[in-house]
């Protein structure tokens, strides 16, 4: 698949993130290791197994729920995957987005030289394809904001978990 990562195992006491995936073929293996090991040895709803890439999505709520404390700042770490995953995403639904328009502009320019300038029939098909066309266009500007949008909170939890690493001296640290 890449690099962006999928799933991991949380320790719901520290907020530590022990082990993380980047395939999704490896998301039940961690669903194991919680159920059969971590959590026997270490008690219930010690470590939770997170996925990001979830059809629901992820949920941030229900996790903070699972925390043995209610200190945001165990989160962090899953947040700044969980945006760091956000751009992944949209970073590809943009490229796809972008050879989409690209195909449909060809396929507009192929359609108008068809027809002499000035005829019913370029205009009938200029008429017919340039509000799909504009339509896809402003899919990728969206898909741009997002993209942005998400970066933006990559750098935020990013300077949130140096400034926690500050204030503490340490933080919980990914393994990966």
């Amino acid at each position: 698949m890449s690099d962006a990562i999928v799933a991991g195992i949380l320790d719901c006491r520290t907020g530590e993130i022990i082990e993380t995936v980047t395939r999704a073929t490896e998301k039940t293996a961690l669903r194991l290791k919680v159920r059969d090991e971590l959590n026997k040895e270490h008690g219930k709803d010690a470590f939770y197994a997170f996925e990001l890439d979830t059809a629901l999505g992820f949920n941030l709520s229900y996790l903070r729920m699972l925390m043995k404390s209610n200190d945001p700042a165990l989160t962090l770490e899953v947040e700044l995957l969980s945006a760091r995953y956000k751009v992944y995403q949209t970073t590809q639904q943009l490229a796809r987005l972008e050879k989409e328009v690209t195909a449909c502009e060809d396929a507009f320019d192929k359609c108008c030289e068809l027809f002499e300038n000035g005829s019913l029939e370029l205009e009938f098909v200029q008429c017919g394809l340039e509000d799909e066309l504009t339509d896809r266009r402003d899919s990728v500007s969206g898909c741009k904001s997002d993209l942005a949008m998400y970066k933006k909170r990559v750098t935020e939890f990013e300077a949130r978990i140096n400034q926690q690493k500050g204030v503490l001296g340490i933080f919980p640290s990914k393994k990966t």
